[in-house]
């Protein structure tokens, strides 16, 4: 039927060179096209089980996490966060990292870790140019656990062999030696070029190369060693043993716990999200959508700039010789009205205890 509807448009067609050319596919309804446009391929997601995704604010990490969720593989991800040093708009940018990274993979349950502690008490006590092969050391051990208590299969990292100190044969190595689950690390021969493209590609790699330091970069030794000695790093662990695994559990609690509750939380508003949509015209879910993608672009702004305001807000408290928990009930709505408030604050909490001696000096 096809072929004779194509005759009687044309008398005559060279079936060696065609100018086009036409595919016809028969399913529940037939299907016509001239063009077939390539998809990422791979398998569907979670054929091959879950993988936990060491998910830096880095190009590589993202790349691995997608190039494996290309197997089959469902994701999960864990972030190190050393708050002071590392500000919440290195979390936030994570935090869209992995956003666009599920648009590939599906919804990524994200393990924000709160490394400070352990990172310091690391720097401590253990000889500095370790100190980055002890820390990945930590970050895998964290990283496995969560993944064991999550039923994940294995661990995913973006690393490649010789970028920088602690992805060396050896240091890899060095890393290796602490986890039993295996580690997925699918650019681990890939040069920085091959990774930038597939970053581009997915669309992660502005946000990636935003200038917001991670936990990796703020304790990093002026002379890494590049080929670390495992009697030496034994030696150097045994100096944590005091304190070490009570910081590990409750970073591993406090994450894992976060994780959950955002989690269930996010669950519970797709399955009511989806009802809506249900009930929507085109026009009308277009607009919902774009409305849903402001407030979320404005909520996600307004945390940020309350969160920097309370850190400036505190520091500014220590400096007027106030008490800092009067950071708690200031108005962070912008930097002009925070600073009134300060003002506000301190010339109440001054007659307070102008009038609290004044009290005191009549008894």
């Amino acid at each position: 039927m096809t072929s004779e509807k194509l005759f009687c448009m044309h008398s005559r067609v060279d079936v060696h060179h065609p100018d086009v050319l036409l595919h016809v596919e028969v399913r529940e309804e037939i299907y016509i096209y001239s063009e077939i446009i390539p998809g990422p391929g791979g398998m569907p997601i979670g054929t091959n089980g879950t993988a936990m995704l060491l998910l830096s604010g880095g190009i590589d990490s993202p790349v691995a996490g997608y190039m494996i969720s290309k197997r089959g593989v469902g994701l999960e991800a864990t972030y190190f966060h050393a708050p002071p040093y590392t500000s919440e708009r290195a979390k936030q940018k994570v935090v869209d990292l992995a956003k666009q990274v599920s648009k590939y993979t599906g919804p990524i349950k994200l393990h924000v870790v709160n490394f400070t502690d352990i990172q310091l008490y690391i720097y401590e006590k253990c000889s500095h140019e370790e100190l980055t092969i002890i820390m990945r050391r930590y970050m895998m051990r964290i990283a496995e656990r969560i993944a064991i208590k999550d039923g994940c299969h294995g661990l995913i990292t973006g690393e490649s062999i010789g970028q920088v100190a602690s992805q060396t044969m050896q240091s890899l190595m060095a890393t290796n030696e602490v986890c039993t689950l295996p580690v997925y690390r699918p650019v681990i021969g890939f040069d920085k070029q091959e990774i930038v493209e597939i970053s581009e590609k997915i669309d992660a790699y502005e946000t990636s190369i935003l200038p917001f330091e991670d936990c990796c970069t703020i304790f990093v030794a002026k002379h890494p060693v590049t080929k670390p000695s495992l009697n030496v790093i034994h030696n150097d662990e045994k100096k944590l043993s005091e304190k070490i695994d009570e910081l590990m559990q409750k970073a591993i609690d406090t994450a894992v716990s976060n994780a959950q509750q955002k989690w269930q939380a996010l669950t519970d508003d797709r399955l009511s999200e989806a009802e809506k949509l249900a009930k929507m015209n085109k026009e009308e879910k277009a607009a919902y959508m774009q409305q849903k993608k402001e407030k979320e672009l404005s909520d996600r702004e307004a945390v940020i700039t309350r969160k920097e305001l309370m850190a400036e807000a505190k520091n500014t408290l220590v400096e007027k010789k106030l008490p800092v928990s009067l950071a708690e009930v200031l108005n962070y709505a912008d930097a002009d009205t925070c600073n009134k408030s300060i003002s506000a604050v301190e010339k109440a909490f001054q007659e307070a205890v102008e009038a609290a001696v004044n009290e005191r000096l009549k008894g």
